[in-house]
């Protein structure tokens, strides 16, 4: 592989010496989809030491979880929560959570949590919430609408609730994304061209089961390095800083 500078990946082209062959073509904005069930003003707080609050989330195909979004009310200097990812089976939430991060606020509103790396997903699926604070309360209205589960921390056994909880989620659906196009071009090319608007400091990649199968620090002008991956299937996430700007999913053979 030859050694190419990438300060900044705006239309640049770096030729490999391996028989993997990508050509991606990034648009500036990701498609992303708000999936929100509530009216925005909730009319109570509740602070849930003891039990597991959760929102069902009914996405429109496939894609990744990117963010999870929480209206918070604090009472205090700081305060922290679980964040909770469950499968959705059959007619019910799973009992294990998928995912889970213990976040920390230090004030109120709408708390946004970057999932790093994005957790594919292929139908509906819970976020869920658990206050590790008395002093930490998440909105609610005292209204169902129907997406609301709670459980005990004790006891796996979710109920529907007679609540509305303020939990939110951003995905970026793959049916979304066919605008952006992928070609692979004749294998003698031997080319990595990537176009993008922003500056690159980190790329990673992810296998089809969601584990990094690379991970690559471009700053300080170091080249982009892929010939180790198997070839396959795989979800490609740039990074601005620790800002997710830009995914895709690519082939390598």
């Amino acid at each position: 592989m030859e050694n190419c500078p990438v300060p900044n990946l705006k239309a640049m082209k770096t030729h490999i010496w391996y028989t993997a062959i990508l050509i991606l073509l990034f648009s500036s904005a990701n498609a992303q989809e708000l999936l929100a069930y509530d009216d925005d003003h909730p009319d109570q707080r509740i602070a849930n030491l003891d039990q597991y609050l959760a929102v069902k989330m009914s996405p429109a195909g496939e894609g990744r979880i990117v963010e999870l979004q929480f209206d918070l009310l604090l009472e205090g200097e700081r305060g922290q929560f679980e964040v909770l990812l469950f499968d959705w089976v059959a007619s019910s939430p799973s009992t294990t959570p998928v995912y889970g991060y213990v976040a920390e606020v230090q004030e109120s509103g709408l708390f946004r949590h970057q999932v790093t790396p994005p957790i594919p997903f292929s139908g509906e699926f819970l976020v869920g919430f658990r206050s590790l604070d008395r002093g930490l309360k998440l909105g609610a209205d005292a209204e169902a609408n129907g997406r609301g589960w709670m459980r005990s921390v004790a006891i796996p056994t979710w109920t529907s609730s007679d609540q509305t909880y303020f939990i939110r989620a951003v995905v970026e659906s793959d049916s979304r994304r066919e605008s952006n196009s992928l070609e692979m071009p004749d294998p003698s090319d031997d080319v990595i061209v990537i176009g993008t608007d922003g500056t690159i400091s980190k790329m990673v990649f992810l296998d089809s089961n969601g584990v990094i199968a690379h991970e690559q620090d471009l700053r300080g002008g170091v080249p982009i390095e892929v010939a180790k991956l198997v070839p396959g299937p795989y979800l490609l996430l740039l990074y601005s800083g620790t800002e997710l700007i830009s995914t895709e999913r690519v082939f390598i053979r």
